[in-house]
């Protein structure tokens, strides 16, 4: 086979699979459908907005992480734009086949313009990245720990644990920089070995990249804001799932219920091949919730509300967002 034919093949069996996964999903939820038509046709829109409100945080904070980040660097941006460029980069990740990458190359290259230099840049996507995954730990380890008949203080190991382990690795970077120097140009060496270029090529660049990387330090108030602001942005988007649930009368609904079923839904959204983990995030939340004592009905109901905010109507806004963005300057 020819690298033109596999480069064929590859979107057929990938729009193959989609197709089988949608297929799947929509056998198993068919006998449901019609109590979720009865849910959604009784939607209590006050919950509703809210839910909507709270998606809105959600994005709101993300944009406020990345730009503390960029301000601890010494690059200031309106908080506007900021949000715009969030809502943009996550249309692009959940809509698109691999979209993530696009995401950040989509991001990245708006901090430039900004004017934040490329070790900047990468340092404010690497902070953020870090902090998300940081934060969903601790924010579904406090609401287990919460909602659990055990003591609160049963999390408090695990949560002093990951928080001591993240400030001990940038301590220990910081403080040897060589550790991040001595892979990464492994790495481009490897890199100049299969593209056939000098050994070396580039490796100058790299060396002052890292060196600025390295002399980028946030204060102990920047690093607390990006994790508060990190542990908000995933909070509320779980505070959206409950509301939208709230929503079609499921008030039975338990944080504990929610998050794990979220947590899941995590998982399914981080296959790269599926646009915004299409078939899986719902299968997943589904699942989760009717595990939790809701009816299949009355879960795939406030699923359906959930992902027509957090997915459809975050992406439509999001696609604006961009195409504002793109337009060219208009002359004087």
């Amino acid at each position: 086979m020819t690298v033109t034919s596999r480069r064929r093949v590859s979107p057929l069996a990938l729009t193959a699979m989609v197709a089988l996964l949608l297929a799947l999903e929509v056998a198993w939820l068919a006998p449901n459908f019609a109590s979720s038509g009865e849910a959604l046709a009784q939607i209590r829109w006050p919950w509703l907005l809210v839910a909507v409100a709270a998606e809105i945080a959600s994005m709101a904070t993300l944009a406020r992480l990345q730009r503390t980040m960029l301000t601890a660097g010494g690059v200031r941006v309106p908080l506007h734009r900021a949000i715009a460029v969030t809502l943009a980069g996550t249309a692009m990740s959940i809509t698109l086949p691999g979209g993530s990458v696009a995401s950040a190359a989509y991001t990245f290259n708006r901090m430039r313009r900004w004017g934040a230099s490329p070790a900047l840049t990468a340092f404010a996507l690497a902070v953020t990245a870090g902090l998300s995954s940081l934060a969903l730990v601790v924010v579904v380890l406090e609401t287990v720990a919460l909602d659990s008949d055990d003591s609160g203080g049963l999390a408090v190991v695990p949560i002093s644990t990951a928080l001591l382990a993240a400030a001990t690795a940038l301590w220990i970077i910081r403080r040897k920089p060589d550790l991040l120097l001595r892979p990464a140009t492994a790495g481009l060496r490897l890199v100049n070995r299969v593209r056939r270029f000098p050994r070396n090529q580039g490796l100058p660049g790299l060396q002052s990249a890292l060196g600025e990387f390295v002399r980028i330090k946030p204060g102990v108030a920047a690093w607390l804001r990006g994790f508060l602001f990190a542990s908000v942005n995933w909070a509320a988007d779980i505070a959206c799932l409950m509301f939208a649930c709230q929503a079609v009368g499921a008030h039975e609904l338990t944080a504990t219920t929610a998050v794990a079923s979220y947590a899941a839904g995590v998982v399914g959204a981080s296959l790269p091949l599926l646009p915004g983990g299409l078939g899986v995030v719902d299968a997943a939340l589904i699942a989760g919730l009717s595990r939790g004592g809701l009816t299949v009905g009355a879960a795939t109901a406030g699923v359906v509300v959930y992902r027509l905010i957090s997915l459809v109507l975050v992406a439509t806004v999001g696609w604006i967002a961009w195409w504002l963005q793109s337009r060219p300057a208009p002359r004087l």
